[in-house]
């Protein structure tokens, strides 16, 4: 039978012959021990050995502790990479490698489905926020001189200084109000319900008309202060809207960005909705179709006529993984409606402006405000100016549903 050679276990042998070799007694030390003994059995102690002579089988036991112990240092060796009974494999499986933000979040890299949890955020995964403009049908401009909204299909590519992203991006979420919260927002106002049938949210005061419209799959829910009697009145509008504002307790709470823009009803004064990010601007809400979005106050003849603008809400936040601005770029190009459903008249689109939002949406008991991409670019269309806009989740898109 032929004699197995393991180069790893012949040199790990000689290290410990070498090592035995240099732990050896002193000279002459055996001698000194056997008369020590003897003379302790000479003052009375009977032992019950004598002086051995060199034992034939010591040699044997020593081999066969050498080898013993030989191969319990080189088991390791051998059986690494080879789990026992799955157990290392189950580590290996359950470990998450997390990429550098450079790897992940900059070049748009994937990154894996498992998250850390103060990563992955409280809330579990999210609804995902889309645009919902007919992509049939032109939108209507905001404003005089504005270009026309478009959410057909086009051929993109993206031009846009691409805004810079943090690891994480906070998540904004809303109970859906009640009945009976709807009713106190309402009485706040000096309003009550008029009792219209199949209207369940409209109330009246003796000086205006309040809708309370709850929730949508992507509106926050709203109230709309209408038929307003009596008010504030000017020439500058945007101090008409905030007296109007500060006498009914209808300031918004939050922070907000105020400019205006005349309409065909008259002016609007916008106070765009604005939610923090950590080193960076404010991101400015906006609704379904891409647009500003916030408390509108709509100002006719020096006086408010209409007031629209989301209910009071409480909000906790948690913070969720971002998706990496140059990643959500590639996914605007190819965003649907895509260039193949529109024939041979689909426009080719540059996406020169990208920032970053937040857009409400609703999914069950519960809303959110979540952030996003909005890229926008513009293109004429027999004599129109056209504006094409495309919204892409800013969250990783591990942690949507």
């Amino acid at each position: 039978m032929s004699e197995l050679k393991d180069p790893e276990l012949d040199e790990l042998e000689g290290r410990l012959s070498r090592a035995f070799a240099g732990t050896r007694p002193r000279r002459g030390f055996e001698d000194e021990l056997w008369e020590r003994l003897e003379r302790r059995g000479s003052a009375g102690r009977r032992w019950p050995w004598r002086r051995l002579a060199p034992w034939p089988a010591a040699g044997a036991l020593a081999a066969v502790l050498v080898i013993g112990l030989v191969a319990v240092l080189a088991l390791p060796q051998l059986t690494a990479g080879h789990p026992a009974g799955g157990s290392a494999k189950s580590q290996t499986d359950s470990g998450v490698q997390q990429p550098a933000r450079g790897q992940a979040g900059t070049a748009g890299a994937a990154r894996p489905n498992q998250l850390p949890e103060a990563a992955a955020g409280s809330f579990g995964q999210l609804p995902s926020p889309a645009l919902a403009g007919d992509p049939g049908l032109p939108g209507t401009a905001t404003s005089s001189g504005a270009p026309v909204p478009y959410f057909g299909p086009a051929r993109l590519t993206v031009t846009a200084p691409l805004p810079a992203t943090a690891d994480t991006l906070s998540v904004y979420r809303y109970p859906q109000p009640t009945a009976a919260d709807m009713d106190a927002f309402a009485a706040r106002l000096g309003a009550s319900r008029a009792g219209v049938a199949g209207t369940p949210t409209v109330y009246r005061s003796a000086d205006f008309r309040l809708d309370l419209a709850p929730a949508s799959a992507l509106v926050e829910p709203r109230f709309t202060v209408s038929g307003i009697a009596g008010g504030a009145t000017g020439s500058d509008p945007q101090a008409v809207a905030e007296q109007f504002l500060s006498a009914h307790g209808l300031t918004p709470s939050w922070p907000a960005g105020a400019h205006s823009a005349d309409g065909p009803e008259g002016r609007t004064v916008l106070y765009q909705r604005q939610f923090p990010i950590a080193g960076a601007s404010p991101a400015g809400e906006v609704d379904q179709l891409g647009a500003a979005a916030g408390l509108e106050v709509l100002v006719a003849s020096g006086a408010v006529t209409r007031v629209r603008g989301p209910l009071p809400l409480s909000l906790e936040s948690s913070a969720y993984r971002s998706r990496g601005s140059q990643q959500a770029a590639r996914d605007a190009v190819t965003a649907l409606p895509g260039a193949g459903d529109g024939g041979s008249g689909v426009p080719q689109v540059e996406l020169n402006r990208a920032v970053l939002a937040y857009m409400a949406v609703g999914d069950g008991d519960h809303g959110y405000y979540l952030p996003v991409y909005l890229f926008t670019g513009t293109f004429s269309s027999g004599g129109v100016t056209m504006e094409k806009r495309v919204v892409v989740p800013a969250l990783d898109p591990s942690q949507l549903r």
